[in-house]
């Protein structure tokens, strides 16, 4: 048997949370009896309530499996391991994942090796054109997970007077961006998330932070600002002299549903918009808000062509104290109709047929109903987000053109296209 021990960030330590059992086919998770006994004990997920009894495979392998890397990437750590086990990748990249939480297979956890090495220009250059390699061999080397199929890195982020230097986190130096790459299969894709993303923002929607890095006149890079990572005003951890962020805990809507990530797309019946809403309901500090909130982002998502909207591009934020969790922002959204090879079926659907092009104003009500939102109020939304939607893509394109960027004519002329034949109440 092999047992990973679990920790969470806090008050710049780090806590025993509990330990993962884990052998061919069989896994278990229990909290530690310390942290059962504490005041500010917090459960690590919406799918694992604090209690005294163990968790087994049906019950934690959801939220587990949801740290581990997806696509290539999975594929390439599996080779490197010889496991295709998530629980086996999670111990040889333990050190920094999505959230709160990193894993030890020593019962304490030590920060003397922590640190952070300086990226020349081409380091970013070789992450661009050697994608697959080059972010596999810098998560390998940080012992960092990241969900998601699109090759990425986690990488630390510094400004100064002198401008912005970026940093590869060794051991459990936390990461400040994911730096995502271009994909040859989906042409100017970097472009497309910055564009929706910045879209979005001007919609009046709370979205993740970017950034496009222009390296040599070839397709960028795009920075997303973590936001489970915070700075405190004043920083009582340095390493390798530089301020570490704190880690904040997050979990996806596949982990809180109790769903592996090969779910996280609606399969037909799946209903996935009222399974998000009884989550938000259940969780959120601000449940009515948070659901309309989902509401207008599903909206936004079918205005926009995002395809890609599935329950691991949404999810759950904890404040410092884990006590209060709100609806993340926005992040991951891209215009996915744009790329004939992808389907255009919805990951959380506005219909029954979950196909973007066979919605109705019968299914804007129809999901408006299923947030718990009343009708005039999502009729209301969408009226208002249809409204704003043609300003704020120009508005956003014209940002780009501003930094630099004028590769975003075809997509935008695409948009428009689409949005023209979108529903209008």
């Amino acid at each position: 048997m092999n047992v990973l021990h679990i920790f969470r960030e806090w008050e710049s330590a780090y806590q025993l949370v509990g330990s993962l059992v884990f052998s061919q086919g069989e896994l278990r998770f229990t909290y530690a009896d310390s942290y059962l006994s504490s005041a500010a004990a917090r459960p690590i997920s919406l799918s694992l309530p604090l209690q005294d009894a163990t968790f087994f495979s049906n019950e934690a392998a959801p939220f587990f499996s949801g740290l581990a890397p997806e696509g290539d990437m999975k594929r390439l750590l599996a080779e490197s391991i010889h496991s295709s086990s998530f629980a086996v990748m999670l111990r040889r990249l333990n050190n920094e994942s999505i959230g709160g939480l990193i894993f030890n297979t020593e019962p304490e956890v030590e920060d003397e090796h922590a640190s952070y090495r300086p990226l020349e220009e081409l380091d970013l250059i070789r992450l661009r054109d050697e994608p697959r390699t080059t972010a596999f061999e810098m998560s390998m080397s940080s012992r960092l997970s990241l969900s998601g199929a699109q090759s990425k890195a986690g990488l630390y982020c510094a400004e100064s007077t002198a401008g912005r230097t970026w940093y590869l986190p060794d051991s459990t130096a936390p990461s400040t961006h994911i730096v995502k790459t271009p994909q040859k299969v989906f042409p100017d894709q970097t472009l497309n998330e910055a564009l929706c993303l910045e879209t979005a923002r001007r919609c009046g929607f709370d979205t993740a932070d970017w950034e496009l890095l222009n390296l040599d006149g070839g397709e960028p890079l795009l920075a997303v600002r973590r936001f489970d990572r915070t700075f405190p005003d004043d920083p009582d951890k340095h390493i390798s002299g530089l301020p570490a962020p704190r880690r904040l805990h997050q979990e996806d809507f596949c982990q809180a549903s109790l769903l592996m990530p090969e779910m996280k797309y609606e399969p037909t019946g799946g209903n996935y918009a009222s399974r998000c809403g009884t989550i938000l309901t259940r969780a959120s500090s601000n449940p009515f808000g948070d659901r309309a909130f989902f509401l207008q982002a599903l909206y936004f998502d079918y205005l926009i062509g995002n395809c890609d909207n599935h329950l691991k591009n949404h999810a759950m934020l904890w404040d410092e104290t884990w006590s209060t969790c709100e609806l993340a922002p926005l992040y991951d959204i891209t215009c996915t109709t744009i790329y004939p090879s992808v389907e255009a079926e919805m990951g959380v659907s506005l219909c029954p047929s979950r196909k973007i092009f066979n919605v109705t104003p019968h299914d804007i009500v129809r999901t408006s109903q299923a947030l718990g939102v009343p009708q005039k109020l999502g009729e209301s939304l969408y009226k208002e987000l249809h409204a704003n939607f043609p300003k704020a893509l120009d508005a956003a394109a014209n940002h780009l053109a501003q930094l630099g960027y004028n590769r975003t004519e075809r997509l935008v002329e695409h948009i428009r296209k689409e949005f023209s034949g979108k529903v209008q109440l």
